[in-house]
């Protein structure tokens, strides 16, 4: 009896631990792989991302049935089921028609909808920077809802929102991938000393 319960039990552990496994890859309508696309379980923080070749992996100990959701700024996004312990998906994204449908991760730290935010968010695309007639997009970011542009130098500009026009602003953050830049020693943003080309930059939020 005590080797039939032991066995029992190891069952039941090896069943706490399986894990559903999901793959897949992300094109647009062209077929050319979309690079970054945000890949989440619905109802959960848990996901990942697209890498160069659009293409995904997602270990997960959720139990099927489930839906992610595939999305990615500029497209619309696709819901899919997740049915068994391994899938794999060929997705898909058409390019959104509307502004409303931008997605925008600067406000509460996970991918959501622009109308959707809780704080107002002005964000600088891909279009935006392809067109914009600044000398840089770095220069083109005054263009936006409440930012000016410090130009302390010939070669340093530095940002500033709402009326915090200071060279050394301590009140403003500037993440890069989600990384802080200001410099430790002098106690400010490096703006665009970090040397960041257009060919970089995906958007700015």
């Amino acid at each position: 009896m005590r080797k039939l319960v032991l066995f029992f039990a190891i069952l039941t552990g090896f069943g706490c631990f399986a894990q559903t496994s999901i793959s897949g890859n992300v094109v647009d309508e062209d077929g050319s792989p979309i690079l970054g696309a945000n890949v989440v379980i619905v109802g959960r923080s848990i996901g990942t991302v697209s890498d160069f070749d659009g293409n995904f992996t997602l270990q997960t100990d959720e139990v099927p049935p489930f839906q992610i959701r595939i999305s990615s700024i500029g497209y619309t996004d696709i819901y899919k089921e997740v049915r068994q312990g391994t899938e794999s998906f060929e997705i898909i994204l058409g390019e959104s028609q509307t502004m409303l449908d931008e997605v925008v991760i600067g406000a509460s730290r996970t991918p959501e909808r622009i109308f959707e935010s809780p704080v107002s968010v002005e964000r600088f695309g891909l279009r935006d920077i392809k067109n914009t007639t600044a000398e840089s997009f770095y220069g083109g970011l005054q263009n936006l809802k409440g930012v000016d542009i410090n130009t302390n130098s010939l070669t340093f500009q530095s940002i500033n929102t709402r009326g915090f026009a200071t060279f050394a602003n301590t009140r403003f953050m500037q993440l890069v991938d989600g990384m802080d830049n200001t410099a430790p020693g002098l106690n400010f943003v490096l703006g665009n000393l970090v040397g960041m080309s257009e060919l970089e930059v995906q958007s700015v939020e």
